[in-house]
């Protein structure tokens, strides 16, 4: 088999094997060519050495030699939406 790094599929085989992650997200080019921003959504956020365990193997095992990666974690935003409607009924009554 041939090793590939830098690919997508790479980091996405790689990612889906790493522990400790609920999910993630991959954004190639989110800052032009050759950049990659992981986001994570950790099992455990008590783990304060996680994201930076994480960027460490990824340089080691995963990104070419000229890729710029972030990690990152995921950020829980709320959202609020409201809604108008205007209905207009015609009612016929006949006796």
């Amino acid at each position: 088999s041939i090793l590939q790094k830098g690919n997508e599929w790479c980091y996405k085989y790689y990612m889906n094997q790493y522990d400790g992650l609920d999910s993630y997200g991959l954004l190639p080019c989110w800052d032009g060519a050759g950049t990659i921003k992981v986001i994570v959504d950790r099992a455990n956020n008590e783990n304060n050495t996680f994201l930076n365990d994480l960027y460490n193997s990824l340089l080691r095992d995963v990104c070419l030699f000229d890729d710029d990666v972030i990690v990152v974690d995921a950020v829980k935003k709320s959202i609020s939406i409201s809604i108008n409607i205007n209905i207009s009924t015609n009612i016929i009554i006949s006796s």
